[in-house]
């Protein structure tokens, strides 16, 4: 049985990785502050804490656990909404990208997966994104993405074994469909 940290578990994809996780039969601790998740949508038997990812206090709090990956899926996740607050945007996608980082360094933890967007790479035309291509993002959420991929380098440098997911228009079962600025699916239909 391993032990794994997912940020976020109150949202669409925290909750579906935790209870994929639960059912493997490892348990699983999240921090999530339910800006646009649902306690409801917590999978049972997930260690929860409530409160900002970017929250140095809560992360602190993490100190005593031995994780054997961090999946950092939490943050705030449209490039609209960036525009409202960008100080919030930076703090809730890079600085708590930073702090967990810190924290997985600070506890031998050796494994970081990051969910990162396809918004690093702003306007693409006419054929597939590739993962060579320059990111040119177009937004303070992109801008802010690709600050916390560069983290993720460095950390890499220093034997954190990281990965950056640049995942685009997720959906499925469980997703908000209440909030009409995130997610392509709820806003089509």
């Amino acid at each position: 049985m391993n032990n794994y940290l997912v940020t976020g578990a109150a949202g669409f994809l925290g909750a579906a990785l935790s209870k994929y996780l639960l059912d493997q039969g490892h348990s699983v601790v999240t921090i999530d502050n339910l800006s646009t998740g649902f306690e409801s949508s917590i999978p049972s038997g997930v260690e929860f804490y409530k409160g900002n990812v970017q929250d140095e206090k809560i992360i602190s709090e993490l100190d005593k656990y031995s994780f054997d990956a961090i999946f950092h899926i939490a943050g705030q996740s449209s490039g609209e909404i960036s525009y409202d607050d960008p100080v919030y945007d930076l703090q809730t996608n890079t600085q708590s990208t930073l702090l967990l980082l810190k924290l997985a360094e600070k506890i031998g933890c050796n494994r970081f997966l990051y969910a990162s967007s396809m918004s690093v790479y702003g306007d693409i035309f006419n054929r597939a994104a590739n993962e060579n291509d320059t990111p040119s993002p177009k937004s303070f959420y992109g801008v802010g993405k690709v600050a916390s991929e560069n983290y993720l380098r460095i950390y890499s440098e220093r034997g954190i074994n990281c990965t950056s997911l640049r995942l685009c228009n997720l959906y499925g079962p469980g997703q908000n469909m209440e909030n009409l600025r995130q997610g392509m699916v709820s806003i089509f239909v």
